[in-house]
């Protein structure tokens, strides 16, 4: 029986195809993980071959949903700690430049020029403008990300992915990360916003740590209802002069 997308899933009992499911799909798809240090690269496959070994070749360095769910569960009950993080992601173009099959159906992720054809939509500038990772086409994302207190421990896996990379692949751009938090240990963006808190839930334990830790109590969180629907945007804005309004986003460069 296929896995039931309409509905959200007990994780910690999940059975047949859903069980399969977890320990097939990759981390920080179904909950977020922790990247107090993070490297996001930028790839392209400049020939097939090299490309397809080096996805096999990054495989064993990451970890499947379940085990990240484990992980989690493990650190709530006695603090300990989880093991590193690496995330693949692949564009449409690197599904063609790999020859890979089947590929996604969606019609905005096959968009002709990915984020270049909505460019004028967006009103952003002449891509001879952008930043020169952003130029050309991207075929792969890799992130690496890590725990606050593992600084040393995220550079070794940094490293270990990028001594994967071959002659055939370029690495078109790095960007580098740190988290930010509030009083509450909560992750903010640079302007304070409560990063994640208007993200959906899909699972039920989360559904619960959500009704328990946040509503119905006096911190003034969260919603009234237990729904995903009706989950509200959490906000902590600690300066006066911040103009953004609800649905902005800022974007700007950590260097």
């Amino acid at each position: 029986m296929p896995v039931d997308t309409t509905q959200t899933l007990h994780w910690s009992s999940a059975t047949g195809d859903a069980a399969v499911m977890l320990e097939q799909l990759q981390a920080n798809i179904l909950k977020g993980h922790v990247r107090d240090h993070l490297s996001v690269i930028f790839l392209r496959f400049d020939v097939e071959a090299e490309g397809r070994a080096f996805l096999r070749a990054v495989r064993p360095l990451m970890k499947s949903a379940k085990k990240h769910l484990e992980e989690v569960q493990q650190f709530k009950l006695n603090r300990t700690d989880g093991t590193p993080y690496v995330g693949v992601g692949l564009t449409a173009a690197g599904y063609t430049a790999l020859a890979a099959t089947p590929v996604p159906a969606d019609a905005q992720f096959l968009q002709p020029g990915g984020m270049k054809g909505s460019r004028a939509d967006l009103k952003d500038p002449v891509v001879s403008t952008w930043d020169s990772a952003y130029r050309d086409d991207i075929h792969a994302v890799v992130l690496v990300g890590d725990a606050q207190n593992h600084q040393q421990r995220y550079e070794t896996t940094r490293q270990a992915v990028l001594g994967l990379l071959t002659d055939g692949i370029t690495v078109l751009g790095e960007e580098l990360g740190r988290s930010l938090v509030n009083g509450d240990g909560h992750g903010i963006e640079h302007f304070g916003y409560v990063d994640g808190r208007s993200q959906p839930l899909f699972l039920d334990e989360d559904i619960k740590d959500e009704t328990d830790e946040q509503d119905g109590t006096d911190k003034g969180h969260g919603c009234n209802e237990n729904s995903n629907q009706d989950r509200v945007e959490e906000w902590a804005w600690k300066h006066d002069d911040l103009q953004a309004q609800r649905g902005e986003f800022s974007l700007y460069d950590h260097k």
